[in-house]
């Protein structure tokens, strides 16, 4: 069968963990200062505008090692990577065309609200030059993982956004299942798009207060 974007996905290898390297705790003691973490979380944006420059495989799998290092729960370990670097365009292309199938079929309780969309290329992967995606039986633990893969890619000098819009048809197309070799009780949790940010923030955006119940 034809791929219907890219390439394939290489087979999976099962890795008890056996090679991992050992870090002693008293290495990375006080690395981490809490008033550098608060500034970079307040810093943070989500970038949609990407230079066309490649993003380097080491850098690739430095993100993904930040996701295989976050904990899960019960310490199933059972979230898996998929990086698409090639097709991305023509992925993008077979998205849109489910989301104007689905258009035509009644709206599910929850469901995004399309029409405030304009479904154009572009629309969705903002021209990345390469997307992560987090795949797992647990989509709570591919959540987690995503969260420290950002933090690893921009320590990288590169940007991300999560494409929220990507993950239900991609989720409900047998056709995208397959080519993307998503196993049957697995699903997208996430997708991120990487790439070198072609536009600079100056300053952090306004957040609202927290919403805090003391007991």
């Amino acid at each position: 069968m034809r791929p219907l974007f890219g390439r394939l996905p290489g087979k999976r290898r099962p890795d008890d963990g056996i090679d991992d390297t050992v870090l002693e705790a008293e290495a990375a003691a006080n690395m981490l200062d809490p008033g550098a973490l608060e500034a970079h979380l307040k810093l943070r944006r989500s970038v949609r505008q990407y230079q066309q420059r490649p993003v380097e495989q080491e850098k690739l799998e430095k993100i993904i090692e930040a996701g295989r290092l976050t904990p899960t729960g019960s310490n199933s370990q059972n979230v898996r990577y998929i990086v698409i670097q090639h097709g991305i365009d023509a992925l993008e292309a077979e998205t849109l065309r489910l989301y104007i199938e689905l258009a035509k079929q009644p709206p599910l309780p929850g469901s995004p609200d399309m029409s405030k969309y304009k479904l154009e290329p572009g629309c969705l992967f903002y021209h990345a030059p390469a997307l992560i995606l987090a795949v797992s039986e647990d989509t709570r633990n591919a959540c987690l993982a995503s969260m420290s893969m950002e933090l690893m890619a921009e320590s990288l000098g590169l940007g991300t956004v999560y494409v929220g819009l990507f993950t239900r048809p991609a989720n409900q197309s047998e056709a995208l299942r397959r080519e993307l070799g998503i196993a049957d009780k697995e699903n997208i949790a996430i997708c991120l798009t990487v790439g070198y940010p072609d536009v600079t923030y100056l300053r952090s955006a306004p957040k609202k207060p927290a919403h805090i119940t003391w007991r």
